[in-house]
Parts: structure tokens; C-alpha cells; sequence
């Protein structure tokens, strides 16, 4: 985490090969899973329907909506439009309007 960056430019689009899924939670709010995770060494967050577990490694495609700070310190990348290789529920996330993710899994 200490060498995460921000991907990308905001609006392009991402291809994500072994990304390693860190944290994946259930939101109340959202109604929604929120999926953390690492792929080269930079993190990367998004909403999904579809039901990814904690440690599983997939292949995925999105498009970069923002960059954020994780606990005010790591540079985190959030995506959108994320598609899932092997999920076909995860055809699109869901795009919240909240600009403050800085602690977002506490």
C-alpha cells in the first residue's frame, strides 16, 4: 500500500489482470457490495452487484471515475463501470455522489 498511486487519467479506462480483492463488504446505503483491492501494487475501490470474495484474484475492466485518499494517506483510484471476467451481473456500479471516501472501510 505504502507505493499505491493514482492510475490513469479521470474518464479512462482500466484492464485489470490478477487484481487481488483486499476487502469486500455488504453496504446498507449503498445496497451494494464496496470492493477493495491491489493490482500492481496500487489500490483501487468500486461498487458492484455482483459477489466477490476476500482474497480472490479476477480479471476486471472500468473506467476511472476519481482519485482518492484512503485513511488520508494512500493514493486509492475509484472506478465505475466496472466489468467482472466470469460475473455477468457486474455489468455496472453504482455511482454515488459522496466525495468523501477517505475512510471508507474504516
Amino acid at each position: 500500500m505504502a507505493n499505491s498511486q493514482h492510475v490513469g487519467a479521470i474518464g479512462g479506462r482500466v484492464s485489470l489482470i490478477d487484481f487481488e480483492v483486499t476487502r469486500s463488504i455488504w453496504s446498507n446505503n449503498y445496497q451494494t457490495n464496496i470492493v477493495q483491492g491491489l493490482c500492481d501494487n496500487n489500490l483501487y475501490f468500486f461498487f458492484t452487484g455482483c459477489s466477490v470474495k476476500q482474497g480472490e484474484i479476477v480479471e476486471l475492466t472500468g473506467r476511472i471515475k476519481s482519485y482518492v485518499l484512503e485513511k488520508d494517506k494512500y493514493p486509492m483510484t475509484k472506478l465505475s463501470y466496472v466489468k467482472i471476467k466470469g460475473k455477468e451481473d457486474a455489468t455496472k456500479t453504482n455511482n454515488t455522489q459522496s466525495n468523501d471516501f477517505s475512510n471508507l472501510f474504516g
